[in-house]
């Protein structure tokens, strides 16, 4: 399920400021401490990315999976397989 990103980035097919929202909304939950939260809007982050093909994104992305959301939630195996190019 995706979760609307906030501005215009989506109506007018501005992928890489879609991903940079939901990464910058996941960012906020991590704040707050909304750890499944924070991983959906990574994880969408990630999709939109992948299919606008934007590899700097699908990096950034996947950092902030591995690096915050599987880490927080106790998932430090599937943390380190993300931050080196595993599989999600």
């Amino acid at each position: 399920m995706q979760r609307q990103s906030p501005g215009n980035c989506n109506p007018i097919g501005y992928a890489r400021g879609q991903s940079i929202s939901l990464r910058q909304k996941g960012n906020a939950y991590y704040e707050l401490g909304d750890y499944s939260k924070m991983l959906l809007h990574y994880q969408d982050a990630l999709r939109v990315a992948e299919k606008a093909n934007d590899s700097l994104q699908m990096a950034k992305a996947m950092y902030n999976i591995g690096n915050n959301a599987y880490q927080e939630i106790g998932r430090s195996e599937d943390a380190r397989n993300i931050i080196k190019g595993d599989a999600l």
